[in-house]
């Protein structure tokens, strides 16, 4: 309750309107998730979003979901590896995410949206850009959902990776959550 998941992963055009640049490795739709961004260069986009004017006047607060959170949304009330569809049936990774097989992603990321959302309207939960999430292990920061350049064993709801939080790479992207803030 009171915590609000982003429909996207965090686009090309929202990191560019926010932080003036765009390091993707993949460009030219801006409707592409962001990638090739650190942990850190993820908190930083997020101070800056929290002090806009407009998002304080709002009353939220933008943050990384942390992984419980992240698996939560992205089985939508399942315990199957891709989680529920609109429709209430189990859904698949091909109707679900862009991931690494000759007839999928074709080993690019595409712009989000494009395939099937889960039960609760989240598109992109498998695949396409790795999702940073607000949890660590150690001194890595934990990684959700799976990539375009992954094979299908990476992007379940379950699995999990990590990197050091200055790490980038074309495959790292993240989505943010939101919640009201206390007046």
């Amino acid at each position: 309750k009171g915590l609000y998941f982003g429909k996207y992963e965090v686009t090309q055009e929202q990191w560019q309107e926010i932080m003036g640049n765009n390091p993707s490795y993949f460009k030219g739709d801006s409707s592409l998730p962001m990638e090739k961004v650190s942990w850190n260069d993820c908190q930083e986009f997020i101070k800056k979003l929290n002090a806009r004017a407009e998002v304080k006047s709002a009353g939220i607060t933008f943050r990384l979901p942390t992984e419980e959170e992240w698996e939560y949304a992205c089985r939508a009330g399942s315990k199957g590896k891709y989680g529920l569809l609109a429709d209430g049936r189990e859904g698949t990774l091909d109707e679900m995410g862009w991931y690494e097989d000759e007839d999928n992603s074709d080993d690019k990321t595409h712009p989000v949206g494009q395939k099937k959302p889960n039960a609760w309207g989240l598109y992109d939960m498998h695949g396409n850009v790795w999702e940073w999430t607000a949890s660590a292990d150690g001194s890595s920061r934990i990684l959700r959902g799976g990539s375009y350049y992954d094979y299908a064993s990476y992007c379940g709801s379950d699995f999990r990776g990590w990197y050091f939080p200055d790490f980038r790479h074309g495959g790292l992207g993240f989505r943010l959550v939101a919640s009201r803030t206390e007046k």
